[in-house]
C-alpha cells in the first residue's frame, strides 16, 4: 500500500470518519492493510485502542448502542469483512 494515499474521508459529524481500504489486486487475489499505525497518527488519530470482532448470523440485528459522556471517549473502528454493515453515528453535543 501506498502511505502517500490517505484514505480517512471527514463527514458532517466532527470526529466521526470514513476509512476506505485500497487493496492491491494481482493473479494471487488481493491484499489490504486494515491498521497502519504511522497513517492514523498522521491523521491525528490516536492509535491505542481494542479490537473486537463478532459474527453477526441473522440480519437486521442490532449490535452495539453506546453512549459516551466525559471524556476520554472510546474511539471505534467499524468495519465488515463480508455482507454489509449499516452504522450510524448520533451527534447529541449541544453545538
Amino acid at each position: 500500500m501506498d502511505n502517500s494515499v490517505k484514505p480517512f474521508y471527514g463527514t458532517p459529524l466532527r470526529g466521526v470518519h470514513t476509512v476506505e481500504v485500497d487493496p492491491h489486486v494481482d493473479h494471487r487475489g488481493s491484499f489490504s492493510r486494515v491498521f497502519d499505525r504511522d497513517l492514523l497518527i498522521d491523521a491525528g488519530f490516536a492509535t491505542v485502542f481494542q479490537v473486537n470482532l463478532s459474527l453477526t448470523r441473522r440480519k437486521g440485528t442490532i449490535r452495539g448502542l453506546h453512549l459516551q459522556i466525559g471524556r476520554p471517549h472510546e474511539r471505534k473502528l467499524v468495519s465488515c469483512v463480508r455482507g454489509a454493515i449499516f452504522d450510524v453515528s448520533l451527534d447529541l453535543r449541544p453545538d
